[in-house]
């Protein structure tokens, strides 16, 4: 005796049975009728049972649980499908963006390492054929700074300036931005030539060797800078008077070089200095 056979005897209903309660033949198709709103589309040239038990158990779970098509409920794990799209995206431009999350969004190198971030940028990274993460975006900062300082050095290269130095401190950190204004053209511009942490106490000979470090760096000279603007810091202060004294003493060592410096020149040099400083304080004007 087969199992069909047993199972009609015991009273029991199998499977193909209730199945073909929830199945309409129309125009020579068989349609699934199981969902209560209509909305299944699902349909069969020739009729399969076994296929249409399959649909029910998938697609219906709960309507094939509930007639008895299926002993559990058992969650279904759908394929997800992922639709193309066309984006318009250059490297260059995507490695751009990266750069920016880093310098002008102040994002940390390790945002690269960050799982939502990389569920975002990995697939751009994998259709572009390029690498992106902390290591590689930290080599091209670098690259893009080297480029960005000659850039700089040819625009200033021999002109005169206005130098801006200012001291902010937040959260324990203490902070140095040196700025270069300047025309191009009848435009106006501003340079960042450095923002330095400030780790020691920062008195005015610590700030003068900083401010002339950072103008080294530009292959910049004291002679090219017409003013200086400061925060109204003691200190800074102090610092803009130490670069005006500095600019003094080349001028005056420039004058003796020429000749040999005797000791009755040591009363009458310290009133050359005093009287350069006073005539260079026009051109190196202190303001806060």
């Amino acid at each position: 005796m087969d199992r069909c056979e047993e199972n009609k005897r015991n009273g029991k209903r199998t499977y193909a049975a209730i199945a073909w309660g929830f199945i309409q033949k129309e125009e020579n198709r068989f349609k699934c009728r199981i969902d209560i709103y209509g909305t299944c589309h699902y349909s069969q040239e020739t009729y399969d049972v076994g296929n249409f038990i399959r649909h029910f158990r998938t697609v219906h779970p709960e309507a094939a649980f509930k007639n008895g098509l299926t002993k559990e409920l058992e969650p279904v794990s759908k394929k997800r499908i992922i639709a193309k799209r066309l984006v318009a995206i250059d490297a260059q431009q995507y490695i751009g963006g990266c750069l920016k999350l880093t310098t002008d969004h102040h994002l940390p190198l390790r945002c690269f390492e960050w799982e939502g971030l990389k569920m975002l940028l990995d697939p751009i990274s994998e259709a572009l054929g390029v690498c992106v993460n902390r290591r590689n975006i930290k080599t091209l900062l670098a690259t893009g700074s080297a480029g960005l300082k000659n850039t700089i050095k040819a625009e200033m290269a021999g002109i005169l300036f206005c130098l801006r130095i200012d001291s902010a401190s937040l959260h324990g950190r203490h902070i140095l931005g040196i700025d270069a204004q300047f025309s191009i053209g009848n435009e106006i511009v501003t340079r960042t030539l450095g923002m330095i942490e400030v780790k020691s106490s920062q008195t005015a000979i610590f700030l003068k060797t900083k401010v002339l470090e950072v103008l080294k760096r530009y292959d910049l000279s004291l002679e090219q800078v017409l003013s200086i603007t400061s925060d109204n810091g003691k200190n800074m202060i102090a610092a803009g008077k130490q670069l005006q004294l500095l600019y003094a003493q080349t001028a005056m060592k420039d004058m003796f070089d020429h000749g040999e410096q005797s000791e009755e020149f040591d009363e009458k040099e310290e009133e050359l200095l005093e009287n350069i400083t006073q005539e260079l304080s026009e051109q190196f004007n202190i303001i806060r």
